[in-house]
């Protein structure tokens, strides 16, 4: 049986506030004075997760990271292939400039265990500017690899 590598899939969009009021879907590309954008994404499902427990499998979680900001879905219990469909929305950016030197959103999966911190399941990345330069509200969906599977990190 091919247990193929362990995955995580979200689905990332755009929004974007001026003046307090957030537009969903929106053309416009350029930044407008006092605008500020953020990365939604929804944290949709991961598979083929390493058995992380002694005793039963795994309770992942994702830890969504962006500039020093951290972002968190809840525990799935005893799962190795976990369903979330969890809207994570990452910090406000202020300028364009700003998103540009975004870096990247880490994602990070963890086994969660009771009364010490979560085992790193592993790791994967994209890339901030890519999304903020992409049309406010447009929805795209990407399976990632996971990196470091299953070792300490």
């Amino acid at each position: 049986k091919d247990k193929g590598m362990s995955e995580v899939k979200l689905r990332v969009r755009l929004e974007r506030s001026v003046l307090g009021l957030v537009a969903l879907e929106e053309e416009q590309e350029a930044w407008v004075p006092g605008e500020q954008r953020r990365i939604v994404a929804t944290v949709v499902s991961a598979r083929h997760l390493p058995k992380m427990d002694v005793v039963g499998l795994c309770d992942p979680y994702v830890v969504l990271e962006m500039q020093g900001s951290e972002f968190k879905t809840g525990v799935s219990k005893n799962t190795l292939s976990p369903d979330w469909n969890e809207d994570v929305p990452l910090a406000w950016l202020h300028a364009a400039a700003e998103a540009d030197a975004a870096g990247d959103v880490v994602v990070k999966v963890f086994d969660w265990d009771m009364g010490s911190a979560g085992d790193l399941v592993g790791v994967a990345k994209i890339d901030a500017g890519v999304v903020f330069r992409r049309k406010v509200g447009a929805v795209s969906e990407v399976t990632l690899e996971l990196e470091g599977v299953g070792k300490e990190g």
